[in-house]
């Protein structure tokens, strides 16, 4: 921010603020105002915070002034600033109702420190005026909800330490959107936070928005949140597996607990940064002793078998003693897919293997770009995980009303945002005579009749994680379904969600599920065969987003017997005439495309059979008189001679295959396999013929080459290899599509990730 930013609008609102037009009386007096505003906006650009307190004790008035364009007082640039000892020694000379002064965002001090984590202002602020947690600004939001939004966790328990005694702090958790802190810090995707949200409030899991929308719908629109929205390489995908992370734990909560634990400064870093490989070498090597020795522990702690009533009521008070106070859980939990692959003495082998392996991936240098990347996409997916287990485990004891389609009891957009009720409270009584002329307390979704259900949302974004927890807790919600009359299956086909319709052939045994039809008659074949706006197979080439297209449509009508699916939906089109019509549009773009494409491949592969037959023909050394090459006896020769028979039997076969991609008719049922495979033969006999072409030149130009530069030849011909390798790496993506394209029978979901 320049000194220029003082501008007339700060000059207007260094007066212009409320407590100033009763402060102010003459013009006089507003001059005055003026010029102390422009000097304290002055000083504090400059940093002479000194001069700013001098004026705040000498000048009643200069508290009041707002000495930016944005209506901030000096406290709140200081806030910004992060000057904790200016904002302390400030505090204390101003009046408290001061501190409760708002710029134009309707923000105090205490929301900006909120908002930068700031623990200690935090903590003086509330010191010298408690109420400071009832301010909301002009989206509604508390100082616990922006510390919530912006995943300060430390300033977060700051605030809330100060709300325990003898206030439940319900009221301080929404905003005017109907946004709890539980559905920021899941937008955030601050997965710790939330995890000690649930904990602290458990009735927010079932608190909505005014959209209707819970926690866990917001989580189920993130599918990056999750490892189902990812897609990782061969490599990526070992160094995935080999690393672990250490999974979210509760913390107590006391108000003693959080103030030594948030209130702490930043801790130093351990170690100086050019000694992070060997670091993480010696934890990854003290985490092995560690999986052993609990191993050892564990089997030193065994009880005799003999007595399983005294061993089972250990258990019991094992589980008690680490359960939180807070809540009460049911004792099922779904574990971990990863951990139901092997017997539960495999676990500490394959945790050693992974320490092992990760170990050797540090140690050759891989961890230093790669590892602490993979880790934190792994830490969120983890998390991300848990925290669907616990919106879905706190969740269970509401239960689901008539068909699942909604849950018990939602937030709605009409309750006072000063009141939020106890859970214990509405579920005894859920309808409040005392307050029933006042406002409506808790009601089913009021904004649609049928409103989408998590499991409806993760079936539409591919979130498997969601969509079998939920099934596991509430088997019953298989039955939901959205406005339009469309139930999981229909809404995982109509979206191209093979993973979900594939767990969902393994789950669901009953054959009405399959046999759904949506309010129109569609059945899951006519939406599989319906194309809409979608585009949702991120491939390369409309005619391999065609041939995608086609093998959808085929393992759907495939994956079920002929009669489960209805013929003719309400307009009388069966699922094949569907799919004629609204693919039209694609298979025009498709031909195009390959036409395109053909053409230009084409022009290449005639350029480098021109060159082929040439060398063929003109070998070099010249021919003796008996017809036969001067240096048939020589092994560059043979070299040379082979290589430039197989540049020009590919170019040739290169040619013929774009030839007859131009001269095909183009047709649907040419898309699944016919063109594919020809345009895959082309471009990989281009390929080879480069390459052959390249060596034939390296090996007739060896004889030139050979006794002046016989040690710079081999540099010489591998800079001649640069085209084929540039040629290669731009043309890789579209060929490992069209290899993938063909071998796979189910085309893989892939989403197009805005992330940086």
């Amino acid at each position: 921010m320049a000194l220029g930013n003082f501008s007339t609008e700060a000059k207007r609102s260094s007066w212009g603020g409320g407590e100033m037009s009763r402060a102010m009386g003459s013009d006089g007096e507003q001059r005055e105002m003026y010029e102390i505003a422009r000097e304290m906006f002055r000083d504090a650009m400059r940093g002479k915070w000194n001069a700013v307190e001098e004026k705040y004790r000498t000048n009643p008035h200069a508290p009041l002034a707002r000495i930016t364009s944005s209506a901030d007082t000096a406290l709140h640039l200081a806030v910004t600033e992060g000057q904790t000892e200016v904002v302390r020694r400030l505090t204390k000379v101003v009046a408290p109702e001061t501190l409760r002064l708002k710029n134009d965002r309707g923000d105090t001090p205490l929301h900006l420190a909120a908002a930068h984590g700031a623990v200690e202002m935090c903590l003086v602020f509330l010191n010298a005026d408690a109420q400071l947690v009832e301010a909301r600004n002009e989206d509604g939001e508390t100082p616990l909800v922006l510390a919530a939004l912006h995943g300060k966790s430390k300033a977060f328990f700051a605030i809330h330490s100060k709300l325990e005694s003898g206030d439940s702090g319900l009221r301080h958790c929404r905003r005017d959107d109907g946004n709890t802190i539980l559905h920021v810090a899941v937008l955030g995707e601050f997965f710790e936070l939330a995890f000690d949200i649930i904990r602290l409030y458990p009735e927010l899991v079932n608190y909505n928005n005014e959209r209707g929308e819970s926690a866990l719908h917001v989580l189920a629109k993130n599918p990056f949140s999750f490892k189902s929205g990812h897609r990782f390489g061969r490599i990526e995908h070992i160094l995935y597996f080999c690393i672990w992370v250490e999974p979210l734990k509760a913390k107590a909560h006391s108000s003693q607990y959080i103030i030594n634990q948030y209130q702490e400064g930043e801790h130093e870093r351990l170690v100086p940064e050019n000694c992070d490989t060997c670091w993480t070498v010696c934890s990854l090597l003290w985490k092995a002793v560690n999986i052993i020795a609990a191993k050892c522990r564990a089997c030193a702690l065994k009880e005799d078998e003999e007595d399983p009533i005294e061993n089972d009521q250990d258990n019991k008070d094992t589980d008690q003693s680490d359960e939180p106070s807070t809540t009460k859980k049911p004792s099922k939990r779904i574990s971990f897919a990863r951990d139901q692959m092997f017997p539960p003495n495999y676990i500490t082998f394959f945790h050693f293997l992974e320490i092992v392996l990760e170990f050797l991936l540090v140690l050759f240098g891989v961890g230093i770009w790669k590892i602490a990347k993979l880790k934190e996409k792994k830490q969120k997916h983890v998390w991300a995980v848990q925290i669907v287990e616990e919106l879905v485990i706190q969740g269970s004891r509401w239960g689901y009303n008539e068909d699942g389609s909604r849950p018990l009891w939602s937030l709605t957009d009409t309750i006072n945002p000063n009141y939020l009720p106890e859970l214990e409270d509405s579920v005894q009584e859920p309808v409040l005579s005392s307050q029933a002329n006042k406002f409506e307390v808790l009601k089913p979704y009021g904004l649609k009749d049928k409103m989408e259900t998590p499991i409806l949302v993760a079936a539409k974004t591919g979130v498997i994680e969601i969509v079998e927890k939920i099934l596991n807790v509430f088997p019953v919600s298989i039955q939901d379904v959205d406005e339009e009359g469309k139930n999981i299956i229909l809404l995982a086909v109509e979206n191209r969600q093979p993973d979900v319709y594939k767990l969902l052939m393994k789950k669901c045994m009953k054959d009405w599920v399959f046999q759904k039809v949506d309010q129109n008659g569609n059945s899951a074949l006519h939406l599989a065969a319906n194309l809409g706006d979608k585009r949702p197979w991120i491939i390369s080439g409309a005619a391999l987003q065609m041939q995608w297209e086609i093998k959808w449509f085929k393992f759907v009508k495939q994956s079920m017997p002929r009669h489960f699916f209805a013929r003719l939906n309400n307009r009388g089109e069966s699922a094949k005439e569907l799919f004629t019509e609204t693919h039209r549009g694609l298979l025009k773009e498709g031909g195009k495309w390959l036409t395109k494409t053909a053409e230009s491949c084409s022009v290449v592969a005639a350029l480098v059979a021109t060159v082929a037959f040439a060398t063929v023909t003109d070998v070099p050394g010249g021919i003796g008189d008996d017809g036969s090459p001067n240096l048939q006896d020589r092994f560059e020769f043979s070299i040379f001679a082979i290589a430039s028979l197989l540049a020009l039997c590919f170019s040739v076969t290169s040619l013929l295959m774009f030839l007859s991609i131009l001269t095909s008719r183009h047709v649907v049922k040419d898309f699944e396999w016919n063109l594919p495979r020809k345009l895959v033969l082309g471009l990989t006999s281009l390929f080879f013929s480069i390459a052959a072409v390249l060596v034939s030149f390296c090996a007739g130009h060896y004889f030139v080459t050979k006794e002046r530069l016989r040690y710079a030849a081999l540099p010489i011909y591998v800079a001649t290899c640069i085209p084929v390798v540039l040629f290669a790496f731009a043309q890789f993506p579209l060929y490992l599509d069209l290899i993938k394209a063909i071998l796979t029978d189910v085309p893989q979901r892939t989403y197009r990730d805005t992330t940086v």
